[in-house]
């Protein structure tokens, strides 16, 4: 596609999420975008998850 001018290579981006190509088992190519350099950062991680259901339908049973 680089030689039919359909994309071009870019070395380096300030604000891009970096794009993946994954082979599927179909041989098929699926385009995913790798987040660890670029919006993970942002993220505020929660840090009072809510409990599992069991545990709260337990403490409501008495």
């Amino acid at each position: 596609m680089e030689q039919l001018g359909i994309i071009s290579v870019v070395t380096t981006s300030e604000y891009a999420t970096p794009a993946v190509p994954v082979i599927k088992q179909d041989c098929s190519i699926q385009i995913c975008g790798d987040y660890k350099t670029t919006v993970n950062p942002c993220l505020d991680v929660d840090r009072y998850p809510l409990p599992k259901v069991d545990a709260l339908f337990t403490a409501l049973s008495g």
